[in-house]
């Protein structure tokens, strides 16, 4: 599955790139996205992702 840009909520962002569980993503917004098995976990610039624990997300842990 492909995640949803966070900053247009665009459906299918264009793969750039992929090694093993992680994808590089291009939005027709122009947003760059890294993915992990499907989560998005950073963005490029200053776009307005703001997880604090992207490892416990991708890990599915909640506080």
């Amino acid at each position: 599955m492909i995640a949803e840009c966070p900053s247009c909520a665009w459906p299918s962002p264009t793969p750039v790139s992929n090694h093993r569980s992680v994808q590089y993503l291009r939005c027709v917004c122009g947003e760059w996205m890294i993915t992990v098995h499907g989560k998005v976990v950073g963005t490029a610039g200053g776009g307005n992702f703001s997880r604090t624990d992207a490892v416990a997300v991708i890990a599915g842990h909640r506080d």
